[in-house]
């Protein structure tokens, strides 16, 4: 049978297909269980001596379990005396009430900020899943200036940040997709 034959052709896509549709499968069968995420921020202060916060952060939890633990791989702009660590409470309410909150001050039942102290947390609604996390709030305490600050900006947002074995499976699966097209359209 020639390369180029519509049945082998035919044949290749849905070999393509199969095993995109596996690899989809696989992901969405190991949602039930430990997963990893890696979540981006931009949050604008509303008041206080600091601007903003951005930064990023890795974290392995069961999504249908409530759990408290350490954030991995964290960085952000924020000053050195917040510290390098972050903790995280996930919650389970319901399928549809869930949560996150983050911060360097945390016990198994919240994050808190205390009045003079470079302390900081953000809040995240869960309730889509764990992979749309929705901003809620965040707020910090400051050594060098009294006060709890806190932020509620519309603009403020917490997103997941794309896994690079996902961006490999789509990159393969375009481009292969790309190299069946550009063979259909040679002579």
């Amino acid at each position: 049978m020639p390369l180029d034959s519509p049945r082998r052709r035919l044949r290749l896509v849905s070999r393509l297909a199969a095993a995109t549709l596996a690899c989809l499968v696989g992901v969405a069968s190991a949602q039930a269980a430990t997963i990893t995420r890696t979540y981006g921020f931009d949050l604008t202060w509303a008041s206080g001596p600091l601007d903003d916060w951005v930064g990023r952060f890795t974290l392995t939890f069961d999504p249908d379990v409530s759990s408290f633990g350490s954030v991995t791989g964290y960085t952000s702009n924020m000053p050195p005396a917040y510290g390098s660590s972050l903790f995280y409470i996930y919650h389970v309410g319901s399928p549809t009430s869930r949560s996150l909150t983050v911060g360097n001050s945390c016990s198994t039942v919240t994050c808190g900020i205390t009045n003079g102290t470079n302390t900081v947390y953000l809040f995240a609604s869960m309730g889509l899943g764990p992979n749309t996390p929705l901003f809620v709030e965040a707020a910090y305490g400051s050594s060098s200036q009294p006060g709890i600050f806190g932020d509620q900006d519309p603009d403020s947002v917490i997103f997941m940040v794309a896994e690079p074995t996902s961006l490999l499976l789509l990159a393969g699966t375009a481009g292969a997709l790309a190299a069946t097209r550009r063979r259909r359209q040679l002579p």
